[in-house]
Formats: C-alpha cells, sequence, structure tokens
C-alpha cells in the first residue's frame, strides 16, 4: 500500500501543475519533494503505462525508495544501470508486459531508448545532464 502522507500545498500544486501540463519542468530547491511530485503526477498520467526514469548514477537509489515509498504497489521495478552484473534485465518491457518503472542512468539512456520501448512517459532527474 502507497504512503498515507499529508501532501504540502505547494507539492499538491507541483503535482497539479505537472499533471495539467503533461509536459513539464520542475526547478525547486532540493528537498521540497521534486522526485515525489513528478512520481505521483506521472502514475495518473499514465497509470497502465511504463515510466522510464533517468537519473544520475548516485541518485538511482533515492528514486528507487522514492518509488517503494510513493507506489510501492508499481511492479516491477527495474534498475538498467550499473555494471553489466548488476544490471536487472528489461525481458517484461521488451514483451509489453510491463507497466512498472526502469530506472537508468544518463550513461546508459542511449541504449536504452534505442531498444523503441513504449514509454508511456519519461522523467529526467538532473535535465542539465540532457546537455551532453
Amino acid at each position: 500500500m502507497a504512503a498515507v502522507v499529508e501532501l504540502r500545498p505547494y507539492q499538491a500544486r507541483g503535482i497539479d501543475f505537472l499533471y495539467d501540463r503533461g509536459r513539464a519542468a520542475l526547478y525547486d530547491e532540493p528537498g521540497l519533494g521534486k522526485t515525489m511530485q513528478s512520481l505521483l503526477a506521472m502514475r495518473e498520467l499514465v497509470p497502465d503505462q511504463p515510466i522510464l526514469v533517468v537519473a544520475t548514477g548516485d541518485a538511482i537509489g533515492v528514486w528507487r525508495d522514492e518509488i517503494d515509498f510513493w507506489l510501492d504497489e508499481v511492479d516491477p521495478k527495474i534498475v538498467y544501470a550499473g555494471t553489466k552484473a548488476s544490471r536487472l534485465p528489461l525481458d517484461d518491457v521488451y514483451s509489453g508486459r510491463h507497466n512498472g518503472i526502469v530506472i537508468t542512468n544518463y550513461a546508459r539512456l542511449a541504449t536504452t531508448l534505442s531498444y523503441q520501448l513504449p514509454w508511456g512517459g519519461v522523467i529526467f532527474d538532473e535535465s542539465q545532464m540532457l546537455r551532453n
């Protein structure tokens, strides 16, 4: 069961902002809940479709923890980053059986996108990394 936590007013406005636009960016200060806001808005926008989260390598664990806290019913949660031995396979995504969340890093982004999977949505954490 997902967390039962009362959102702060600015967090609820952030979720509404993302949901109403479908495509948007949050530039709040660190620690204000951008990860949670992004996840909750995306699950409302595309509830039965896979979501790709692209994050820096050191933030992948944070994303996994936040998904477990806010969206614990989402399964599978696949991490497609790190060393080859530590990466979980994307077989469920490839077969179309997946409506969970895949977390990858910027180093694996080109490879992940090359499979042309039917993503319902994409979240870019630290989007300034896209310039590279």
